[in-house]
């Protein structure tokens, strides 16, 4: 069955503490947490669309980054000069045990017909475009990273080709990347949400096109060619 499956990994904050044993630091949570958290991700690509499954990881990624290729991606030992307090030998591998049931389940929710779509943000500080979009295998899904290209900026926005990402594991089906600059959505500084309704009715709109293109007639004659 084709169906669309959401990968947000990054969206949560919780563990940070307790789980992932970082310091309780206002300072640290200023400088690393406000950086690495790809804020209300979980809401922004979120659809009714029953054909469109989102999978959400419940922890923060200081906790256990589940996109992470190698142990030391995936349990950060230290990050903005703040380091992790020593994990046990039973923490250590209770959340390396985590990473690998997240990906799992992930794919649980994928057959060689699915789409997979990993969705985060990044601040206008790294690049100045409004969406990046790419793809580990740009000859197998080059025609999905361009139908979602194009009708980005059919609706006004600003989008640049994405390289150098990598799955957590090898997708079995068509696959691909967006990342949402904060300041299409959201106050970087007071970390809240576009209040302006017609700027989210802008951007549901020209989701809404995108998942439907990507499971309707018009994805399966492109991909046909």
């Amino acid at each position: 069955m084709n169906n669309i499956v959401l990968n947000i990994p990054h969206s949560s904050i919780c563990g940070i503490f307790d789980g992932g044993k970082w310091p309780h630091n206002p300072h640290f949570i200023n400088k690393v947490v406000r950086r690495v958290t790809d804020w209300f991700t979980d809401f922004l690509f979120y659809s009714d669309n029953p054909a469109v499954q989102e999978v959400v990881f419940p922890y923060s990624r200081l906790v256990c980054d589940v996109t992470g290729t190698d142990e030391g991606s995936i349990l950060w030992p230290a990050q903005g000069g703040y380091k992790r307090h020593e994990l046990s030998d039973s923490e250590h591998a209770e959340l390396l045990d985590l990473h690998q049931d997240y990906n799992e389940e992930l794919k649980s929710y994928i057959n060689e017909d699915s789409i997979l779509i990993e969705g985060h943000s990044f601040t206008g500080e790294e690049v100045q475009c409004d969406i990046l979009v790419g793809t580990i295998d740009w000859e197998r899904n080059h025609d999905i990273v361009d139908i979602v290209k194009h009708e980005f900026e059919k609706s006004g926005y600003s989008v640049n080709y994405l390289f150098n990402e990598k799955f957590a594991f090898e997708p079995s089906c068509k696959s691909m990347f967006i990342k949402v600059n904060r300041r299409v959505y959201m106050n970087h500084s007071t970390l809240t949400l576009n209040p302006n309704s017609r700027q989210w009715m802008r951007w549901f709109g020209c989701l809404n096109r995108i998942y439907d293109k990507l499971l309707g007639q018009e994805y399966s004659k492109t991909a046909s060619k």
